[in-house]
C-alpha cells in the first residue's frame, strides 16, 4: 500500500496547533467529546497565546463558550454550502495558495467551477449560503477572509458534521478549504 518513504499517518498531532496562527473548529465540540487526549487543553493554551479560535456550531456547545473566541452559527446539515460560501470568498479575493494547489490536490479546476456557478449557474456566493445556513453573510465574509489571511490555519472537522443526510460532503469540502489555503501536511495546519 505505501512505498518507501511515504508516510502512514494522516490526520493532525495535536502538539502542531502551537505553530497555529487561527484555529476552526467545524462542528468539533471538544469539550463534551474527545478527539485525543490533550486537543482541548492544546486549544487553550493557544487562546492563551493570543490565537483566535472560532466555532462553527449549530448550537452555543460548550466549545462554544469555553474554547472559542468567536461562534459561527449553521443551521445543522448546512456544513458543505458554509464551506464553499467560504471557498467563493477565497477565489474572489484571490485568498487562494495557487503554488500548494498543484502539490496537494488534483482536480482542484472543477471544484473552482463548481463553486464560481459555471456548472449550475449557482455562484456559491455568501447572500447564497445564508439563505441555506442562516449564517449571515457578513459573517461569512469575515470568516472567509480571517481564514484566507491566517497562516497556518488549522480547521478541524467535527464527527457531527458527516453525520447527516451527504455529510460526507462538509468533511470533502473541509479538505478542499484547507488544500485551498495551503494549510494541508504543514505544522499548525491539518
Amino acid at each position: 500500500l505505501f512505498g518507501p518513504g511515504h508516510a502512514r499517518r494522516c490526520g493532525m498531532d495535536a502538539a502542531t496547533l502551537r505553530h497555529s496562527q487561527l484555529i476552526l473548529l467545524w462542528g468539533a465540540n471538544v469539550a463534551d467529546t474527545r478527539f485525543g487526549a490533550d486537543l482541548a487543553a492544546r486549544i487553550r493554551e493557544q487562546r492563551r497565546r493570543g490565537v483566535p479560535v472560532i466555532a462553527v456550531d449549530p448550537r452555543r456547545s460548550r466549545t462554544v463558550r469555553d474554547l472559542s473566541d468567536r461562534w459561527i452559527p449553521v443551521r445543522p446539515g448546512t456544513d458543505t454550502a458554509l464551506m464553499a460560501a467560504v471557498l467563493y470568498v477565497l477565489l474572489e479575493e484571490d485568498l487562494v495558495d495557487r503554488s500548494s494547489l498543484g502539490r496537494t490536490s488534483v482536480g482542484f479546476e472543477r471544484v473552482e467551477r463548481y463553486v464560481r456557478g459555471e456548472d449550475d449557474l449557482r455562484a456559491k456566493t455568501p447572500a447564497w449560503a445564508e439563505g441555506i445556513c442562516g449564517t449571515p453573510r457578513e459573517m461569512v465574509v469575515e470568516l472567509a477572509r480571517r481564514y484566507g489571511r491566517s497562516k497556518p490555519a488549522a480547521l478541524i472537522p467535527g464527527l457531527s458534521i458527516q453525520r447527516t443526510i451527504g455529510g460526507e460532503g462538509a468533511i470533502r469540502m473541509a479538505r478542499r478549504l484547507q488544500t485551498a489555503t495551503g494549510n494541508v501536511g504543514i505544522p499548525g495546519g491539518s
